[in-house]
């Protein structure tokens, strides 16, 4: 699905995108534009691609949220700053 790259709407999505930042996940290429990114506190995985512009990762805040406002979860913005991407 194309993705809303919408920065500052929601806090709480915004606390969870600076932890991702500060170590919390490691990221893992899989595929060609598809990644694992775990979770270093709990051990989760989920698989996050993204090819321009659009994305899906297997989270439940994905699945169940993102999905249907296609605003990104922590992952799309946590793979998307790997890959050198600017918000």
């Amino acid at each position: 699905m194309r993705l809303n790259w919408l920065v500052g709407k929601d806090k709480e999505r915004m606390d969870r995108i600076i932890r991702s930042i500060q170590n919390e996940f490691e990221v893992r290429r899989i595929g060609e534009d598809l990644f694992e990114i775990r979770s270093r506190l709990c051990g989760m995985a989920y698989n996050v691609s993204y090819y321009r512009g659009y994305g899906h990762c297997t989270c439940p805040d994905f699945t169940y949220r993102s999905a249907k406002t296609a605003n990104p979860c922590k992952h799309l913005y946590l793979l998307k700053l790997h890959l050198g991407g600017i918000l």
